[in-house]
C-alpha cells in the first residue's frame, strides 16, 4: 500500500464530510497539527528547508 492510495482514501472520506464534520474534525487534531508544526521547524537549521519552509509556513495558531 502506497501513500498516494491512502491519500486517495482520505479524500474520498473527506469528500463524503459535511462542513461542519470537517470543521469539528480539524479542531479535534488541532494539537497534533501543532505539534507536527513545531517539529518540522525544527529543521529550519537546514538550509535546503528554507524555500520549502516559507512556501508551507501556515500559524494555526491564528486559525483559532
Amino acid at each position: 500500500r502506497d501513500w498516494s492510495s491512502d491519500v486517495c482514501s482520505s479524500d474520498l472520506k473527506l469528500k463524503n464530510k459535511s462542513i461542519d464534520e470537517i470543521h469539528e474534525w480539524y479542531y479535534s487534531i488541532l494539537d497534533i497539527l501543532l505539534y507536527n508544526q513545531k517539529h518540522l521547524y525544527s529543521f529550519s537549521n537546514y538550509e535546503c528547508f528554507d524555500e520549502i519552509f516559507e512556501k508551507i509556513k501556515i500559524d494555526y495558531k491564528t486559525l483559532i
